[in-house]
């Protein structure tokens, strides 16, 4: 049932009671409706008398000055109850966090190479050490003139495409071979070529494609068939004037 709105005349008395009910716990809607308004029409009027909209900086002051003493990020938020993300985005917005910078130690960063080492992912890593993953990344890179790079003999690159053309994913190559960057499994198997799946669509294919969706097969089941991606399977089929 819609409220049908009034205009209500906002003295100082009014929109104090009507916040001191609110700071109590009853409901907006409540409260609008006792007047005869809409919620919108409240909230508006609060948040012109400037009720609930305390400064954001003053709110995160204590937290900055304990991240500034040493705490970690991800041992605030739990304490507060909040998500870590939400707690860096806020931050972020207010520009707190570039003065923020974390201090990288060589056993923060063997750690790192260890938990990649056996698999786990990246967004685990960051949130056991307090940090976002593009830091991770960021830090990684910095130090990749110090950093043992891998050496990809032709006889590792054939192993790898062989575990590559068994159904392997490129997280599961890596570790078999006991490389730390998926990243370079990637990459040297795409510059190798040979990677089964591929998908080379040749006329005859093409042509079966093209009575299926004469028949009024959906592009999903074509793209489930071929094991690939819808929008892969699209974006072939205008480059090739079928669709």
């Amino acid at each position: 049932m819609s409220t049908v709105s009034v205009r209500i005349r906002w003295t100082p008395r009014l929109l104090g009671e009507t916040w001191r009910r609110r700071q109590l716990g009853e409901k907006t809607r409540v409260i609008a409706a006792s007047l005869g308004i809409e919620q919108s029409t409240i909230r508006r009027a609060w948040k012109r008398a400037g009720y609930g909209s305390p400064d954001p900086l003053l709110e995160l002051e204590p937290l900055v000055k304990r991240l500034e003493a040493g705490e970690r990020l991800i041992d605030l938020a739990e304490e507060r109850d909040e998500p870590y993300i939400n707690l860096y985005r806020k931050l972020k917005y207010h520009g707190i966090l570039p003065n923020l910078r974390t201090v990288w130690t060589e056993e923060m960063i063997e750690d790192v190479k260890q938990q990649r080492g056996l698999g786990v992912p990246m967004s685990d890593i960051a949130e056991t050490l307090g940090v976002t993953v593009s830091a991770i990344h960021q830090e990684m890179y910095r130090r990749r003139e110090t950093e043992i790079r891998q050496e990809w003999t032709p006889e590792l690159i054939e192993e790898a495409r062989k575990l590559k053309n068994r159904g392997l994913t490129y997280e599961q190559v890596a570790l078999e071979l006991g490389v730390s960057s998926v990243h370079s499994v990637k990459l040297t198997l795409k510059r190798a070529g040979g990677i089964k799946g591929t998908n080379r669509w040749s006329r005859r294919k093409l042509a079966h494609v093209k009575r299926r969706l004469e028949r009024g097969d959906t592009l999903k089941q074509i793209a489930k068939d071929h094991g690939i991606q819808r929008n892969s399977l699209k974006v072939m089929l205008k480059r090739k004037g079928l669709l």
